[in-house]
Parts: C-alpha cells; sequence; structure tokens
C-alpha cells in the first residue's frame, strides 16, 4: 500500500502523511488558559488549505456563549465583511440554521458553549496567503460538544463562510462572546 494511509510512519518534523501533495505538514500547536482572544502566532507559510484542530472549554459563569473566528493581517483583525451559515443539530435531532451577512466575525457555535463545557473545532482555512482579486479567505468548520440546554447532551454545527477581503491573512483569532476560553490547537498546511 501507498500513500498517506499506507505511509503512518512516525516522523518528528510533524508530517503526519506523506510529503507529497495532499500530506498535512504541522505549523504549528499550542494551549492557552483564561484567554478572551486566542492568536494562533504562527507562520503560515505559502499552504493555499491550512487546518486547525482545536478544543476548548468556556470558563465565563454565563450559558450559552458563542465561540468566533477572525482573521489578521498585516494592518490588523478584519473585523468586517464576514458572510456565513450555520446548520446545527443536537442529538434530539433537531435543526437550526442561521446566517451572517457582512458581519464582524464568523460564529462557529449556533446555541453556545454552558460555563465548562467543552467544545471540539475541525476547521479548514482556504486562500489565508494568497492576493489575488478573486481569493476571498473561505472557511468551514465542524463543531462538537456539549449542549447546554437540558435533554440532548450533544451538540454539533456545521459552519460555513468567507470574508471578502484579499489581503494575505497574518494571523487567526478565536474568540469567546465574552469570559474566557482554555484548550488547546494544532494548525497544519495542505502541502501544494
Amino acid at each position: 500500500m501507498s500513500g498517506p494511509i499506507g505511509d503512518n510512519t512516525a516522523r518528528a518534523s510533524g508530517v503526519i502523511a506523506s510529503a507529497a501533495a495532499g500530506g498535512l505538514i504541522k505549523i504549528g500547536t499550542g494551549t492557552f488558559s483564561g484567554a478572551s482572544t486566542i492568536d494562533l502566532g504562527q507562520t503560515l507559510g505559502s499552504y493555499r488549505i491550512h487546518k486547525i484542530f482545536m478544543y476548548c472549554r468556556y470558563d465565563g459563569g454565563a450559558a450559552a456563549q458563542q465561540v468566533y473566528v477572525q482573521l489578521t493581517t498585516a494592518s490588523g483583525v478584519l473585523g468586517s465583511n464576514y458572510w456565513s451559515s450555520i446548520h446545527d443539530s443536537t442529538s434530539a435531532a433537531a435543526h437550526l440554521q442561521y446566517g451572517y451577512t457582512s458581519a464582524a466575525s464568523m460564529r462557529l457555535t449556533s446555541d453556545g458553549v454552558g460555563d465548562g463545557e467543552y467544545t471540539n473545532f475541525e476547521m479548514t482555512l482556504g486562500n489565508l496567503t494568497q492576493t489575488g482579486s478573486y481569493d476571498q479567505k473561505t472557511m468551514w468548520c465542524n463543531t462538537f460538544g456539549a449542549n447546554h440546554d437540558a435533554g440532548p447532551v450533544l451538540h454539533g454545527t456545521y459552519a460555513g463562510g468567507l470574508n471578502t477581503g484579499t489581503a494575505a491573512i497574518t494571523d487567526i483569532r478565536f474568540l469567546p462572546t465574552s469570559g474566557t476560553l482554555e484548550g488547546g490547537w494544532e494548525l497544519y498546511g495542505v502541502q501544494n
């Protein structure tokens, strides 16, 4: 067998698949505690696609706080022009949908994270370091975590969106509505 599935030997360099096209190259990893914003602080390289795996727990004393993502350029945080939609379900199979236009960030949770509850994210981002007129920054995220409401214990969300800016992105930021987060993340680039 060949390719990323068959090539599963450990590598000190952080490569978790074949270094051929499509392999994931680890860019960085980190943890955070008591953070009202999480800036990854990593050089993103020239990858067209990036992957983030993150887990976090909300510490704020209030229920139903949302988690958001924002992108940063050399000029600062992009605080506008995020377009996105969220589709979610609980383990009771209820389905909700939200849409946001020209927002200040992209929302990753739909029903909120309760105090002391964990949420897990798998996020794919496209065109972060490209600067052409058609290189809008695309983002899609799968989220699973505890449901802060009584009853069903699992809450799942799919969020997709973009930012209409074309400047190169230099950092990625996560933030809650209020309070703080603790957890960890890993950032990868998909080999071109």
